[in-house]
């Protein structure tokens, strides 16, 4: 786990402190638990396949061309990779194209 400080306007603060006791949790695990549950609550809005590669790295720890698809771990075609653009204004990938679906 890594440490982070963070500091928050003193309505928030009260916020996350009464959210801490009503749910029985710690702030750190009241605050996690948010930032877990904003993350999922996201959902995919479209795909965007990608023209060009740019700056996206496509060589593995030993420097081996490869690009691994985080969702499924098989290898990335550099035609055929997508980024999905997420409700809450972030995105997610690049990914291949067999994962970029939308149910």
């Amino acid at each position: 786990m890594k440490a982070i400080t963070i500091r928050l306007p003193d309505n928030l603060a009260e916020y996350i402190e009464l959210l801490a006791t009503a749910n029985k949790r710690s702030q750190q695990q009241e605050i996690i638990a948010r930032l877990e549950q904003s993350r999922t609550d996201a959902i995919v809005l479209g795909w965007l396949k990608l023209d060009r590669w740019g700056e996206l790295d496509d060589h593995d720890d030993e420097g081996n061309l490869s690009v691994e698809c985080p969702e499924c771990g098989g290898e990335i075609d550099k035609d055929a990779a997508y980024i999905g653009i997420l409700s809450s204004g972030q995105h997610i990938g690049p990914i291949c194209a067999g994962c970029a679906i939308s149910e």
